[in-house]
């Protein structure tokens, strides 16, 4: 009997505060110009804070990192002379930060708070990168855009076969040599073809590379972020910041799907890939974040269901033209989203959210195992296309 007086009371309550709304007069709070006073006890935005005397108070035991649930905290311990241990760079995703407070908790000295500072929502896509980020996040993009350039331009040079049962000529530099030399028209599909297959030769022969998101889709990235600096003249910091962007996006994808092709197929490889590229073009572009998001979820829309087949287990066919394939489509995605206003049906989180259920779906044959597909029903070794020729 208690407990249905207490529930008829709980339910009397809630009628009470509609009925005490209902007839009042709506208001409508101008935010940002005017801001709510939040609860003395509100816990919203991360900081990583000091000692009064401005001494670190972070002892980099990872602690934090640990318990995130979201895997949004990410640091590098180093020491200091007598053996204290510090952050060298201490990184919180906000994009992917739930503000559930187990950081705090854990943290043995206190040094990550929880502010009342509840605006998070930036114009600038950037800032949910670089926040709380020391300068060494762009000493190593910057690393990484110079390993990038390394293996375009070990991919121009180097001519021959690729290593393999399959005996692949190597085309990027007849690629490059013939784009330089055809007509304007025609450079721009040449060169991101020349620069993406160059990369991702290089890693079938077993180069050097960024993995961006992974070593099979490794060739699109490098040559949309080329060729735009070259064509738009732009500093390596430009090119850092659209890599920051990219990282952003595969970062999502990689949290709330899969970039595997052994889970999800090619389009989890390539598509992110794409995705990527075309987030980082809009970027360098100056483009909106509603454009970068659009360009970004084209990219991975339109490799929906793409399957991984690699013929005899090799990442060379189909996967070095793929990459030459994506980084034209990216190029492709980023103008198109620059010629609209950024409005679009579908979000990025909805495509990321299909692209995981399509892999799910996907027959394992054409994830990665080389039991279907292309990897299946297609003859291509020199010996092989020799016998079947007699």
């Amino acid at each position: 009997m208690s407990s249905a007086l207490e529930a008829v009371k709980a339910l009397a309550a809630g009628f009470a505060t509609t009925f005490k709304h209902l007839f009042r007069k709506p208001i409508t709070e101008q935010y940002p110009e005017y801001k709510r006073t939040l609860p003395e006890r509100t816990r919203a935005r991360i900081i990583l804070t000091r000692d009064p005397d401005g001494n670190e108070r972070c002892v980099a035991c990872y602690l934090c990192s640990a318990v995130c649930p979201v895997s949004c905290i990410s640091m590098q311990s180093a020491a200091k002379e007598g053996g204290r241990r510090y952050a060298a760079w201490f990184r919180i995703n906000f994009a992917r930060c739930i503000y559930c407070g187990l950081c705090e908790e854990a943290c043995p000295t206190s040094a990550i708070q929880l502010t009342p500072n509840f605006e998070t929502c930036e114009k600038d896509i950037l800032k949910l990168v670089y926040e709380k980020e020391d300068e060494d996040i762009q000493v190593y993009l910057l690393e990484v855009w110079d390993v990038m350039q390394d293996a375009i331009q070990r991919g121009l040079e180097n001519e021959g076969v690729l290593p393999g049962e399959l005996e692949l000529d190597r085309k990027a530099h007849g690629f490059f040599q013939k784009s330089r030399r055809s007509d304007p028209v025609f450079q721009r599909s040449g060169l991101l073809y020349a620069y993406a297959l160059a990369v991702s030769e290089e890693n079938a022969a077993l180069g050097k590379v960024v993995t961006a998101p992974t070593c099979g889709s490794a060739g699109v990235m490098p040559s949309v972020l080329k060729y735009l600096k070259e064509l738009l003249d732009l500093p390596d910091d430009d090119v850092i910041k659209a890599l920051a962007t990219a990282s952003l996006i595969g970062n999502i994808v990689k949290t709330r799907a899969t970039i595997s092709g052994a889970a999800g197929g090619c389009q989890a490889e390539v598509g992110t890939a794409c995705a990527m590229a075309a987030a980082a073009a809009v970027q360098m572009m100056g483009g909106t974040p509603q454009q970068i998001e659009y360009a970004a979820e084209m990219g991975l829309e339109h490799h929906l269901g793409l399957t991984c087949d690699p013929v005899k287990g090799l990442v060379q066919i189909p996967c070095i033209e793929r990459n030459a394939v994506a980084a034209t489509r990216a190029f492709a995605c980023a103008e198109y989203s620059m010629l609209s206003d950024g409005d679009h049906r579908i979000s990025f989180d909805e495509i990321v959210e299909t692209m995981k259920q399509t892999g799910l779906d996907m027959n394992s044959r054409y994830r990665e195992t080389s039991a279907g597909g292309l990897a299946r029903h297609t003859k291509v070794s020199r010996q092989e296309k020799k016998r079947s020729s007699k």
